[in-house]
């Protein structure tokens, strides 16, 4: 009987000190949770954060791109206009060289209207 009650006695002993790892072994998990729940929500932090900023940036990305189409689309236009100003005094020269070509074929004709005179 003696025996068996070192031996509960033993057996008791080793279940406590096992309970009280455990117990440590528990308090260290909940302490490591703590600090992995405190180290995610200051990433969800940072994530909202970073989220407004992208949302800002991509405003002014929008902003600037419809200031470079716009000014495209001026200079599109302004190259347009000298287009076409070119386009009339082409026409305009061609209208003179014409002309020119004109005159200098009625002075060869009167030229040689003088020299049959002489």
């Amino acid at each position: 009987a003696k025996q068996n009650e070192a031996d509960i006695r033993e057996e008791r002993d080793g279940l406590v000190e096992v309970t009280a790892n455990l117990r440590q072994s528990i308090s260290h998990l909940k302490y490591d949770m703590t600090a992995s729940e405190t180290e995610l929500t200051k990433m969800k932090r940072e994530l909202v954060r970073l989220q407004s900023k992208n949302m800002q940036l991509q405003t002014v990305n929008d902003a600037y791109a419809e200031a470079d189409d716009k000014k495209v689309g001026q200079k599109h236009m302004q190259l347009l206009k000298q287009n076409d100003y070119l386009k009339k005094q082409i026409e305009e020269l061609e209208a003179v060289k014409e002309t020119h070509n004109m005159c200098s074929e009625e002075k060869e004709a009167l030229q040689t209207t003088a020299d049959e005179l002489q």
